[in-house]
């Protein structure tokens, strides 16, 4: 959900910084692993393989499939489930934050 907010913020130019500042706080753990992952996704700090997808939608590269799969491979779900959440995400703000303009 906050790289949807990133992405979304990026192409439609609007600040998402509340609302992924409240979903960091709800979300934070006590394991360290998961507590950086989830700060470095509030602050829009891509892993390689993500920050990859993400250009490749923005500048549509015609590489994309590559870096789709290169995202999905990670761990055992780990690439899918982010990948799942990204699109979750998307489809949930994206009238969320067309109200809030």
């Amino acid at each position: 959900m906050l790289y949807s907010l990133i992405f979304t913020e990026k192409i439609k130019k609007t600040d998402t910084t509340k609302i992924r500042k409240s979903i960091y706080k709800a979300a934070t753990s006590k394991n360290n692993i998961s507590r950086t992952m989830l700060y470095h996704a509030y602050k829009g700090a891509y892993f390689k393989q993500f920050k990859d997808l993400m250009n490749a939608f923005i500048n549509n590269d015609k590489n994309i499939k590559q870096y789709f799969k290169n995202l999905i491979a990670i761990g055992e779900t780990s690439g899918s489930d982010m990948l799942t959440g990204f699109y979750l995400g998307l489809k949930e703000f994206r009238y969320k934050l067309e109200m809030l303009q």
